[in-house]
């Protein structure tokens, strides 16, 4: 009988770690052009690539290097470090943009950080806690409200 009870729990903890793995796989692409189109991302990393995000919902991802274009798309919990970002119609929702040089097109930017980055925000909005720091940014027919500006340069036109 003792045979059996230690079976189970060392069946059990395979299961368990078998799931674990398959839940903690991030996929990667490293100097690839990649479009991601009309469904849901989670987990994937991009390191110099160049990305094309079309009516898309983006989670937990990463994009390092290269260019980022985003059309009617949601972000929650992004990572955008030294891109290129073109978004059209959407919004990023606490993501961190970090020497990212980025152009919004009606997007609404909501809990998000920024660091050291050059923004250009066309009918737009910037809200809900985000963080601006050592950032250049230019607001056209767009917003800025409860969010904090610490260093940087804010140009306003028609804002």
């Amino acid at each position: 009988s003792r045979a059996k009870m230690t079976k189970k729990p060392v069946t059990l903890f395979l299961i368990v770690c078998v799931l674990l793995s398959v839940s903690l796989t991030t996929e990667t692409y490293e100097e690839e052009d990649v479009t991601l189109t009309s469904g849901k991302y989670e987990d994937y990393e991009f390191s110099n690539c160049s990305v094309t995000v079309e009516s898309a919902s983006l989670r937990d991802i990463t994009f390092e290097g290269g260019t980022v274009e985003t059309s009617s798309q949601s972000s929650k919990n992004v990572i955008f470090k030294d891109v290129n970002l073109t978004s059209t119609s959407g919004s990023h929702q606490d993501c961190e943009m970090e020497n990212v040089n980025a152009s919004y097109s009606s997007v609404s930017v909501i809990n998000s950080n920024f660091t050291d980055s050059n923004v250009t925000l066309n009918r737009g909005q910037i809200n809900q806690n985000s963080i601006i720091d050592d950032t250049e940014i230019r607001v056209c027919e767009g917003q800025i409200t409860k969010s904090s500006i610490y260093g940087g340069t804010v140009f306003v036109y028609k804002g």
